[in-house]
């Protein structure tokens, strides 16, 4: 499939968002009422940056943004399919092992799963696959290895009353092909689903909302030769659970889940207890959002905790949730922004190499009145800050959490030099036996980070160690924290 393109570079800082600890600029990518269901990102020309893909659902276009790399004010769009008909939900990763990102997307309008593959020329040549046009109001769709067998699948959920999330086996060869298999026939609207390793056997469960139950539930992988999945209920008490999420909010090596109950208005933590039968402990993150509809974490202030970002639909807004503790059971609700027609997607990364994670967020008004909300990038400007007010993290030895975290490829290690220094950062398994030494020579003072890829390790929880050779008769300095790999 050849790629239409255009290109469009839009340079617009409308507004600076300023709460505590958190200080966001808002670059405006778009205008207003294109109606965007489903944001992802990749680096999809391979240039170091990370890029933006979008669901334009109204107009049937899929669009990638690409990152010009002169902070976030600089873009050029390319158009890849202007003939998709209602694209919903899209997820990015390389499936077929070239180094290059490819992508998934559903169509819930049209009942249709597709693959497309980037075939380079910086993400303008893109060979499209159609996995299934027939899954019943396809929605949410995922990449990930679900079998173990060194290939990643394709998973994806049907939002109507079919009931199903399948998965599709990916069976490599030229062209690809795919074999269609069941997670659950018993599982109405699930419009949303998170993959993950729940209860530490090293393989990837599924976790998933029911509108039509109002459940949240994780499928267990029970391996072998034909996947067979059983539901263990996490909840039948959230209404509308239009969203999920995973990730180890309180740092015990375990992945938690994050549900948004868009009719019950609340946003609640299910902290897992890591036994061999997980057991569930809630804490109610909010119970007066408004109609959430999406939830996403980052660590947002580099203090080493997780925070949670999500929106409110029918209060047009977009909040970030501070974590007081690494126990995840105390919060601080903070606006981002108001009087943003009808948020929908959000999803975040660190867009400016900066080494502090930034938000990007869209919206689709659905049946409501008014212009949806622009393509925004909130630019955290944390980091910009800390060297600005001469910030005594600028000034003195630190080491910051990974991320993404968790992660399933690689990851980005930040840290700090109050010096030039000798570095080193030491890679450890949970039981503390040394892996890995990275020897990273002396470096400058000031931010540094390094990208790590544990693809040849299995899955679970390491350790990571800074340590700085300071000379001058000063002790050494060594922090350690700990991260999280998917596989």
């Amino acid at each position: 499939m050849k790629t239409l393109f255009k290109i469009l570079i839009i340079n617009l800082v409308l507004s600076i968002s300023t709460n505590g600890q958190f200080n966001f600029e808002k670059h405006q990518l778009e205008i207003e009422g294109e109606r965007i269901s489903g944001l992802h990102y990749a680096d999809f020309d391979n240039d170091g940056d990370n890029d933006i893909i979008a669901c334009y659902k109204q107009k049937n276009k899929i669009v990638i943004w690409i990152n010009n790399g002169n902070l976030v004010q600089s873009f050029t769009k390319i158009i890849v399919d202007s003939n998709f008909i209602a694209p919903l939900y899209v997820y990015a990763k390389d499936i077929n092992n070239d180094s290059l990102p490819d992508f998934a997307i559903s169509s819930g309008t049209n009942n249709c799963v597709a693959l497309y593959i980037n075939l380079g020329e910086n993400a303008k040549s893109w060979q499209k696959y159609v996995i299934s046009n027939n899954f019943e109001n396809a929605h949410m769709v995922l990449i990930e290895d679900i079998d173990n067998d060194g290939n990643k699948d394709l998973i994806a959920s049907c939002g109507g009353t079919v009931n199903r999330i399948d998965w599709w086996k990916n069976n490599c060869g030229t062209p690809l092909s795919w074999h269609q298999n069941t997670v659950t026939k018993d599982f109405s609207f699930s419009q949303t689903i998170a993959a993950g390793d729940i209860n530490g056997d090293g393989k990837i469960d599924i976790v998933a909302g029911s509108s039509g139950l109002h459940q949240v539930a994780w499928f267990k992988n029970e391996g072998g030769d034909s996947l067979t999945f059983t539901k263990n209920l996490i909840t039948k008490n959230t209404e509308l659970p239009h969203w999920v999420t995973i990730c180890d909010i309180n740092m015990d090596g375990f992945l938690d889940v994050i549900s948004c109950g868009y009719s019950s208005a609340e946003i609640s933590l299910w902290k897992n207890s890591g036994e061999d039968s997980v057991k569930w402990t809630r804490v109610f993150v909010d119970n007066n959002s408004s109609s959430p509809l999406t939830v996403v974490t980052a660590d947002l202030n580099n203090d080493g905790l997780i925070d949670i970002i999500a929106n409110s639909f029918s209060g047009d807004k977009l909040n970030i949730y501070k974590n007081i503790n690494q126990t995840g059971d105390n919060w601080e609700k903070i606006n981002l922004v108001q009087n943003y027609n009808g948020p929908w997607p959000l999803c975040t990364f660190d867009i400016d190499n900066d080494g502090d994670t930034d938000i990007v967020s869209a919206s689709d008004v659905l049946g409501g009145s008014g212009l949806s909300a622009p393509l925004c990038v909130w630019e955290n400007r944390l980091i910009v800050n800390e060297i600005k007010n001469n910030d005594i993290k600028k000034y003195e030895f630190n080491l910051n959490q990974n991320f993404p975290n968790p992660f399933n490829s690689s990851t980005t290690i930040g840290y700090y030099l109050k010096k030039p220094a000798y570095t080193e950062i030491y890679l450890y398994t949970v039981l503390g036996e040394l892996i890995k030494v990275y020897d990273l020579g002396i470096k400058d003072a000031g931010y540094n980070e390094l990208t790590i890829d544990l693809n040849n390790l299995a899955g679970g929880v390491y350790f990571y160690k800074l340590n700085i050779k300071t000379g001058n008769n000063e002790p050494n300095f060594n922090k350690v924290l700990k991260m999280t790999y998917l596989k």
